[in-house]
């Protein structure tokens, strides 16, 4: 792409602006870098955060589960139990 068209003879001879030029696309390209590469990194933090409260909702299931287990004879004992009988009086 050529310049000579598209700018007058001062500004295309002048250094300083040439400069500026050059100095402004490389800080485009590091904050397009920046971007995408931040963009990468908060999508695998949700991803390891997700993975993270799924494993800990596996395992308090798991945990409850063995909890019931070993209620359960507790449970079937007091629902067997006929209760308190009104008539037996002490």
């Amino acid at each position: 792409m050529d310049s000579t068209g598209l700018l007058p003879e001062k500004i295309r001879s002048r250094y300083a602006v040439k400069l500026f030029a050059v100095s402004l696309l490389i800080t485009a390209v590091i904050v397009a870098g920046g971007t995408a590469i931040a963009s990468q990194v908060s999508d695998r933090v949700t991803n390891e955060q997700l993975d993270s409260v799924e494993a800990n909702a596996e395992l308090e299931a798991e945990s409850l589960a063995r909890w019931f287990e070993g209620e359960r004879e507790s449970i079937r004992l007091l629902s067997s139990h006929r209760g308190i009988d009104p008539s037996n009086r002490i």
